[in-house]
């Protein structure tokens, strides 16, 4: 039940909200009007929301774009994950700045998915989400740490590392900050699995040890599974003097921000830079080092041929507010902190841009579409996400879903979104609602629930449907004080 608040919002009692599949589809449009525009909804339509949910049908790809069998044999697979990278600041994604040379090559090699989505804007739950395939809310790490407690994923859960594992590749992993630190668990089904003993290893040293990892694979007999994690884009924004000085402020990076209405109010509080400019600097050459360093894995990878005829998928875990909206960091629910870059370079699938919504959860099931590997009907059945060679969501039924880090949330509670087609709704355990029109508005600058309440009431109508669905049970462990002391040094709160 939708009462209008005393904002001119709406709000929408819903208890403990639970999110579902990415790739929900929605009730269509009424006669002829244009995708987004929602009929009233009706008790019937919410019943059949969750059935909806789960229709699929066959993408209608170019001749040469998906390969109609798995590639042969047993490729290699490589994941590359770039920590806190805004999508909006490589120029594959309409950037003006030069920032990223080598991913921009690789772009013209991959399958470009133009808007994809971060579950949560947190390193941990989201590479949980990319690992298993399935929501935050299901797999239960909710945060790096919230109130003094780590979070601990469902053990019924496979990973992907766990999968290839079992079919016989050799699985590494090099990754380089402590939210990802064994304890945490995604471990789980590498042979190696190399952290940096402090809080965070930079891209010079993490490159390193990658190549290390890249030489056993490339001597060994199996075929190879390597994961590489880059941190540097994350704050405090100190990459090497060569990348730091690479950038300074212009008129047209000016107006860029400008466009965003980014903010002053909320600087990150290093004691080593004060103003918004000189950050957003800083930030961009933080990625322009991480771009180099994962020009010399790639180099290495092809010079020594394992890299050949191999799958590769470069993506990251989140974005980052750089103030815009007023927050600094990330954890919450902005366009500029959930919408992140995402390319795939598979043999036999010719490059192209998908111009609709997907999300992380998407990763795996779509991997595995290209990849013959034992048991992968098991994981599949585990999995929320859904394969994007397999399945196109219509422009307009497309839902894709995302959560705040508890610990980055107001009071501590959570908030969801549900993007669908150009509307995106925000809506917090207290039923405050909050809608954009991405189109018109694609940096999220005015709310818009007071003029389209047919909109919020269907958009919240699909979430009162879902709540039929379980939601999981989430265990937490209390943190030792070294875990609480490496995690707070990141910037992530103990207790």
């Amino acid at each position: 039940m939708l009462d209008r608040n005393r904002r001119g919002g709406w709000r929408t009692r819903v208890g403990a909200l639970a999110l579902a599949c990415s790739g929900c589809g929605g009730d269509a449009a009424p006669g002829g009007s244009r995708p987004g525009d929602f009929a009233e909804p009706t008790p019937a339509s919410v019943e059949g929301a969750t059935e909806a949910n789960m229709a699929r049908t066959e993408i209608d790809f170019p001749d040469g774009a998906v390969p109609e069998a798995a590639v042969p044999g047993r490729p290699n697979v490589l994941i590359v994950t770039i920590d806190t990278l805004r999508a909006d600041h490589l120029e594959v994604y309409g950037y003006p700045r030069v920032t990223s040379p080598r991913l921009t090559e690789l772009a013209e090699a991959s399958v470009v998915f133009e808007q994809a989505y971060a579950p949560m804007a947190t390193t941990l739950p989201s590479h949980t989400s990319m690992f298993t395939g399935v929501y935050p809310h299901e797999h239960g790490v909710l945060a790096n740490i919230s109130d003094g407690r780590t979070y601990q994923r469902r053990e019924d859960l496979m990973t992907l590392a766990q999968l290839f594992e079992r079919a016989g590749y050799e699985t590494e992993a090099v990754v380089a900050a402590f939210p990802l630190d064994p304890q945490f668990g995604l471990n789980a089904g590498f042979r190696s699995y190399s952290a940096p003993e402090s809080k965070q290893r930079p891209a010079k040293a993490n490159t390193d040890e990658a190549l290390a990892a890249l030489e056993r694979l490339a001597a060994s007999t199996k075929p190879g599974f390597l994961w590489v994690h880059y941190f540097d884009p994350h704050g405090p924004y100190n990459p090497p003097y060569r990348f730091e000085v690479q950038f300074r402020m212009d008129d047209e990076i000016r107006a860029y921000l400008a466009e965003r209405r980014f903010s002053e109010r909320s600087q990150r509080p290093t004691g080593q830079w004060n103003e918004l400019e000189e950050g957003i600097d800083r930030y961009d050459g933080e990625i322009a080092y991480t771009d180099f360093q994962i020009q010399r894995l790639l180099k290495a990878a092809e010079k020594n041929g394992w890299l050949d005829g191999a799958v590769l998928a470069v993506l990251a875990d989140h974005g980052e507010g750089l103030n815009q909206h007023d927050v600094p960091g990330h954890g919450l629910t902005w366009e500029e902190q959930l919408h992140v870059p995402l390319m795939l370079r598979i043999p036999g699938v010719a490059p192209r841009r998908i111009p609709w919504p997907v999300s992380l959860v998407d990763l795996a099931p779509t991997l595995l579409h290209v990849l013959d590997v034992p048991g992968k009907q098991e994981f599949l059945a585990q999995v929320t996400g859904v394969d994007r060679f397999r399945t196109d969501i219509v422009h307009g039924d497309a839902r894709i879903l995302g959560q705040s880090s508890p610990r980055q949330s107001e009071g501590g509670e959570i908030r969801y979104v549900l993007r669908a087609d150009r509307w995106k709704l925000h809506l917090d355990e207290e039923g405050v609602t909050s809608l954009y029109d991405l189109d018109a508005d694609p940096f999220e600058l005015h709310d818009v629930a007071g003029d389209h309440g047919r909109v919020v009431e269907k958009l919240a109508s699909e979430l009162e449907a879902l709540l039929k669905l379980q939601r999981r049970e989430v265990r937490t462990l209390e943190a030792s004080e070294q875990v609480e002391a490496e995690l707070r040094a990141l910037g992530y709160g103990g207790k």
